[in-house]
This record gives C-alpha cells, structure tokens and sequence, in this order.
C-alpha cells in the first residue's frame, strides 16, 4: 500500500502544472457541480411527484363526494316519488284534494338543505306547480329540458344539465328528477303520472368547491354533462360557460383519470382531473406550476448560492496552487541555472575537483580529474573515492577521518 502511495506521489509529481491544476479542478469542482444539479434535480422530482398526488387525490376526493351528494339528492327526490299518498293523488288529477297534497309534498321537499326550487310536472313536461310559488309559467312546456328528456328515456331518477330555471331571478340549476308511478294492483301496467323535480342551487356547490379547495392549495372547477361550468375558483359564473376546449374536462366526461399540464395566462398549470361517474359530471384540481415550484426555487437558489461560495474557495485555491508552481518553477529553473554556472566554472577549472557524499562515494569529477587520476568521469562516478584515487595504506585514516568528520564537523583534508 505505501508503495502504491510512492508510486501515485510520482505520477503526480511527474505531471506537468497546468495538467495538475486541471486535474485538481475536475477532482474538486466537478463532484460540486455535481452534487448541486443532482440535490436541484432529485428535490424538483421529489415536489412534482408530490403536487401531483396532491392534485389528483384532490380530483377523485372531490368526485366522490360531488358523487355522494348528487346521489343523495337524486334519491331523496324518488322517496318523494314513491309515497303512497301522491302517488294515489295523481293518479286520480280530478280529486279536489289533489293540489294540496302536491304542494304539501313540494313544501316538504323545498325545505332540504341545497334545493332552490320544486315543482312538479305531467308525463307530457306541463308544470303543474312549483316552489316558490310562480304563477307566472304554470302550465309551460318544459319537455326540452334534459331532466324531462333523461327521466323520460329511463324511466328512472335523473341528474340534470345546468341550466336557467325560468322562477323569478332565473337562477343556475340543477334538477334531480324522479318519475311518479300510479299505484297498481298485481299484473296492472306500469304507468306513468307525473315528474318531481328538486333544482338545486349551484350555490352550494360553489361554497363546496371554494372551501374543500382552500384547504388543499388547489384550484377546484366542477362542470355537468355539456362541460358547462357547475362551480370554479372565485365566484360562481353568473352566464352558463361552456369549457368543451378543456382537455381535461373532455378527457374526465370520457370517464377517464389522471394529470396533465395545460397553458395558461401565468405560465403552465398541473391539472388533475376525474368523473363523477354515476351523473356524468367532472372535476378538475388545478394547480400553477410556478406557485407549486415555489419552494424548489428557493432549495435551487440555496445550493446554488452554497456551490458558488464553495466553488470559490476552490478557485480561491486553484489560484494559490498555479500561484506556488509557478514560484516552484521559477526556483527550480533558477537553481538549474547555478548548477550550471557552477558545473561550467568547475569544468573549467585547471585543478582537479572531486566531490563525495557522505558514504564516501564519488558524486562529481571534473575534466582536470580524469587527466589526474586518468578515469573517465562516467567511470568515477559512483564509485568508492577510497578505492579509486587513494593509496592502499591511507585508505583505512581516510575513512576514519571520513567518520571523524561526519561525527565532529572537523577535517584537515577535505576542501584543500
């Protein structure tokens, strides 16, 4: 293992200053720029996964309830349908106490929370009466409506379109209808006698969908059959607004789920959306995109503002590091040119030099040395300077003055 160190010191010993100070900053800024686009990127995913559970939990909470209430409502009108006590009255239109029973049961069923009007229709769509009392359009043909149109092609409960009502204020609503059925005997044919009808007022739909949507962050729109808007952000629309160019609400009347982002006038908006299967209505859970990355944007400008400081420092460094090798360089070159000066006075020199370390083998030999001594300076070099220039019988004091010297500092022979 510390040769593997050695070895990799040398390599990067051997690398030339700027391949050095590269490679220092790809090993120093890359893993910061790095790890800044992948904090950015994950905690961008992280937020957008989670608007958009928010947002289409948010859709399919708000159909199933839209669902519930409009299941109630429609049921509540057929238990009108089915008491005895009207059925049996219109059955028989000419008792006297017909319409006093009819307006009982419309009273009745005007008081439930939601509903704004109630009335009541013949098997060919004539009003026979309504509440709040309108004189006014008693007797009118309401067939065109979708309420007349669905009971009477199912003879079952209906769930209406959105519409006018022609009662004083002409409001938006809309109708829950349920057939009344003559009372029978055993085998006697099924025949209808009349239509109930509850509009309910959109109002109540509104307040559902500003309060359950306040509470998410989301923006709640819910439209009918027609993609005609029931309830959106804000206020209720006071005109019947159609939103057939919404992908969305298309995509929620086809019976289908899920999430998609549509432009809008402040940039893109999420938008999950789902249907309220049973009645053939849809809703749909905006959310802007800008508002909902909000918080990644301050998380991105966060570790941007730490990347840049880390990053310089880093350069901060790099500069020092260019700043030292240079000076590194320039010291080295400078000592390379002494050693060179010094090689070419001593190659000049008329006397004989010879150098040592302190093993006592040779490490320099001039040119007056090798026609002294007679070896050629790559011969000298590296051997022992006992064994080389001195007399057999001075060897042993020259290497004990040799030791002597490195012991004390003290010698008579060295440098003369």
């Amino acid at each position: 293992h510390s040769r593997q160190q050695v070895t990799l010191v040398s390599k990067l010993g051997a690398l030339r200053p700027s391949r050095l100070v590269a490679l220092f900053a790809l090993l120093t800024l890359g893993p910061l720029i790095a790890l800044a686009w992948f904090s950015i990127r994950l905690s961008t995913e992280a937020v957008s996964q989670q608007i958009e559970q928010k947002a289409h939990a948010t859709a399919e909470m708000s159909g199933a309830f839209m669902e519930r209430e409009l299941g109630n409502l429609t049921q509540l009108v057929d238990s009108y349908a089915q008491r005895p006590l009207l059925r049996r009255v219109l059955s028989r239109p000419s008792n006297p106490n017909s319409m006093r029973v009819i307006r009982l049961n419309l009273r009745d069923l005007k008081r439930r929370p939601g509903i704004a009007t109630a009335f009541l229709s013949t098997p060919d769509g004539k009003l026979v009466a309504i509440l709040p009392s309108t004189p006014s359009i008693l007797g009118e043909d309401l067939s065109f409506r979708d309420w007349y149109e669905g009971v009477t092609r199912t003879k079952q409960p209906y769930f209406s379109e959105v519409y006018r009502f022609a009662a004083a204020g002409r409001p938006r609503v809309a109708a829950a209808a349920a057939p009344v059925f003559a009372s029978r005997g055993a085998g006697a044919k099924r025949r209808m006698t009349g239509i109930i009808v509850a509009a309910y007022g959109l109002d109540t739909v509104q307040r559902f969908a500003e309060d359950f949507a306040s509470a998410r962050g989301v923006g709640l729109t819910v439209t009918d059959q027609r993609a005609t808007i029931v309830a959106r952000p804000g206020s209720s629309p006071k005109e019947l607004i159609s939103q057939k160019e919404s992908a969305a609400v298309s995509a929620a009347l086809a019976g289908k789920s899920g999430t998609m982002t549509i432009p809008g006038d402040d940039g893109p908006i999420l938008t999950s959306f789902a249907p309220v299967r049973r009645f053939g209505w849809a809703v749909t859970a905006e959310i802007p995109v800008r508002a909902a990355f909000a918080s990644v944007s301050t998380l991105r400008s966060t570790v941007i503002s730490i990347a840049i400081g880390l990053g310089l420092v880093l350069t901060y460094g790099l500069v020092l590091l260019v700043l030292t090798l240079r000076e590194h360089q320039r010291a080295e070159a400078s000592l390379r040119d002494r050693e060179s000066e010094t090689r070419a006075v001593i190659d000049a020199s008329k006397d004989a030099f010879v150098a040592m370390n302190e093993a006592g083998v040779i490490t320099a030999w001039n040119q007056q040395a090798e026609q002294n001594f007679g070896w050629q300076r790559a011969e000298a070099v590296g051997r022992d300077l006992a064994d080389t220039i001195i007399p057999s019988h001075y060897r042993e004091p020259h290497r004990e003055g040799l030791r002597r010297f490195l012991q004390s500092g003290e010698s008579r022979v060295l440098n003369s």
